[in-house]
Order: structure tokens, then C-alpha cells, then sequence
């Protein structure tokens, strides 16, 4: 039988290398100044957290080139990507959706969905993702739940491929959830998805996170931002 990859991500846990792990670590050289991490500290013990909040999500957008987010659409922030799952996965099961998942993909995703009773459906990643919209046609699950780029194999959508996909979900009534934690390994920050999702007319939840390349001591913020339909239930299950 083969080892889950948490299985083999636990393996690399206190080795001198460890390519296994999907969260940022720092190394010697890497390790910031710690005054300034301090003076980070004292100035938002002192201010107000919902501007602190406004700061940062500002400073991710910007860098995440997605400047459509903030104006348009609602965000809560949690303390990692797996929290945001959860939430996702609850209001999946609330709205007693079935969904199709990118598939293989990390196994906490698949594991977190089964805990909260959701269906899943497999959407095999091929590493052609111009087939997806065509799969999920004739299928049509409640949702459609893509990791990009996908953890493990890399596999990420073009502004045309995803251009595609959203005309499906909004033919067919599919509830889109995007998992872009990786999404600063990618050419995501290049063309705006935020703009294409207000656009499209699709009811969706995009999944962000900064402890795949950002992590201090592992400390790290997972945004959620949805779609307006969704932005009731999403602040009642956060």
C-alpha cells in the first residue's frame, strides 16, 4: 500500500532536506530580522485589528495581482488553509452538494471533505486541464473543487481554460471552489481571476494562503473570499 503524502511529509520532519513539505520553513540565511518581527508585533498589539486586517489584505491582493477582490467581494480571514477547508466543506454539506475533485490531489483536501459528509467525485488530472470543462458537463456535480496549481502535480489552468470552465459552472448551476495556496509557484498572479469571477456570474469560494510562502514559525493567514450569494452563510460558518 502506498504512504499517504502526509505520510511522507511526516518522513521528512527534522531532515537536513526535505522537498516533501508544502509549507514554507527558513533557513539560516532566511531567517528575518527578529527586531523587526518584534516591532511588527508591539504596532499590532496597539491598533485596531480590523485595520491591521484591511493592511494585510491589501498588501496579498496586490502582490496576488488580483485587484478586483476587495472592491467587490467579501473576505474572512482564518489561521491556515486547512480551517478554510473546513468551513468550505461545511457549507458543501449544508447545501447538500455533491463535488467533483481534482484528482490526485493533497489528501488532507479529500480527507476534510469525506469528515464532513460531502460526496465526492474524482476529475482526474492528466496534466490537460482543456478536457475539464467538457468532463464536468456531462456530469454536472453541486460543486467543482480545483486546487491550481495542483499539489502534486503541478497541473494549472490558463486564462482561457478557466474562462472555459467558468461558462460551465454558470450553464450548469456548478458551485466553483478554487484552492490556489500555492498560487505564488504559478502564473496566477499574471491574469485576474478575481475579475472573471465577478464577471462570470457564477456563485464560487477561492481559498488563499500564505503559509506555502510566507510561514513564520509556521504562523501563517488563509483568506476566503466568495462569491455575494454565499457572503451570508460564509460569515455564519466562520
Amino acid at each position: 500500500m502506498d504512504p499517504s503524502l502526509t505520510a511522507i511529509e511526516l518522513r521528512g520532519l527534522g531532515k537536513k532536506y526535505n522537498l516533501a513539505d508544502g509549507h514554507a520553513r527558513e533557513t539560516p540565511r532566511e531567517v528575518p530580522d527578529l527586531s523587526y518581527v518584534q516591532s511588527c508585533y508591539e504596532t499590532a498589539l496597539f491598533a485596531v485589528q480590523e485595520d491591521t486586517e484591511q493592511a494585510f489584505l491589501e498588501a496579498f491582493f496586490k502582490r496576488a495581482r488580483q485587484d478586483d477582490v476587495l472592491p467587490n467581494f467579501r473576505v474572512h480571514i482564518h489561521h491556515s488553509a486547512s480551517a478554510a477547508i473546513e468551513v468550505v466543506a461545511l457549507i458543501l454539506r449544508e447545501q447538500g452538494r455533491s463535488v467533483a475533485l481534482l484528482s490526485p490531489t493533497f489528501d488532507n483536501l479529500p480527507a476534510l471533505l469525506s469528515r464532513a459528509g460531502v460526496p465526492l467525485i474524482a476529475l482526474p488530472d492528466r496534466g490537460d486541464p482543456s478536457k475539464w470543462g467538457e468532463w464536468v458537463a456531462s456530469r454536472r456535480p453541486g460543486a467543482l473543487f480545483l486546487v491550481l496549481p495542483n499539489n502534486p502535480t503541478g497541473t494549472e489552468l490558463s486564462e482561457t481554460e478557466f474562462s472555459g470552465l467558468l461558462e460551465v459552472c454558470a450553464k450548469h448551476r456548478i458551485l466553483l471552489v478554487l484552492d490556489a495556496s500555492f498560487r505564488f509557484y504559478s502564473s496566477l498572479n499574471t491574469w485576474n481571476q478575481a475579475r472573471l469571477l465577478r464577471d462570470a456570474g457564477v456563485s464560487f469560494l477561492v481559498i488563499e494562503d500564505t503559509g506555502k510562502t510566507w510561514a513564520l514559525c509556521d504562523l501563517k493567514a488563509s483568506p476566503l473570499w466568495c462569491s455575494n450569494d454565499l457572503a451570508e452563510l460564509v460569515a455564519r460558518i466562520t
